[in-house]
């Protein structure tokens, strides 16, 4: 979840950025257009930034033109409740449209964990699971009405908890939504903490949201925005 000392930084960040910018800043500004061309010209931000500056009104213009919702799971009306809630914290903008499932990083110390989440993910992807076990040596077999499929979890072992880097795209993407001919893949917002939240999308939709700005392109986003915080305090 997302921690009030996270949600603390980010505004005392948003702070700085806005002080960077030589202009007095509207605190609640966040369905307004900003009216210098300077700022929307700054070559150094992204293009996330770029666009999460102007406003809830053109993040969610920009999502229409690319039809999110008739190809997601999500309903516009939450995404917009999302975005007024946190109107104040525009750089959460991205996660308006993250899919209702989140998951810590920590806790895979037993194969139940991977188990579950695996679980978890085909359900959205509405892939039935016939069968599904796991072994303590790291291993997993899981077969649906048509596939059969096998994968070992890396240095598995009960003193080290964290999620295996890659399990989500290395197995449920390649291997199983790949061969059940799902044509959507997981693919994980930049996280801010130890919860991952995902996003459930087409490859094609993906790489369009990133080229509008809807999705930062880096995926360590929030570590930069963090980084930048830390210079701040030390000048």
């Amino acid at each position: 979840m997302i921690t009030i000392q996270r949600l603390t930084f980010i505004i005392t960040l948003l702070i700085i950025l806005s002080g960077c910018n030589n202009k007095k800043s509207e605190p609640n500004n966040f369905n307004k257009k900003t009216n210098s061309s300077k700022n929307m010209a700054d070559t150094s931000l992204g293009k996330y930034d770029l666009l999460i500056r102007q406003g809830a009104d053109k993040y969610l213009a920009e999502l229409d033109k690319l039809h999110w919702f008739e190809q997601t799971n999500l309903k516009r009306e939450e995404v917009v409740e999302y975005l007024n809630e946190h109107k104040k914290l525009p750089i959460l903008c991205i996660y308006s449209i993250a899919e209702n499932l989140w998951h810590d990083s920590e806790g895979y110390d037993d194969m139940e964990r991977y188990l579950e989440l695996t679980k978890d993910y085909l359900k959205l992807a509405n892939i039935q699971i016939k069968t599904i076990h796991g072994f303590d040596n790291g291993e997993i077999d899981l077969a649906t009405s048509s596939n059969s499929y096998h994968y070992t979890i890396k240095d598995f072992e009960p003193s080290n908890d964290w999620i295996e880097d890659g399990f989500i795209d290395n197995f449920i993407n390649q291997q199983i939504l790949t061969k059940e001919n799902c044509n959507k893949r997981f693919y994980i917002i930049p996280p801010m903490d130890q919860s991952i939240f995902v996003l459930f999308l087409t490859p094609e939709l993906h790489q369009q949201a990133i080229d509008k700005g809807i999705i930062p392109d880096n995926p360590n986003y929030y570590d930069d925005k963090e980084q930048l915080f830390h210079d701040a305090n030390e000048k």
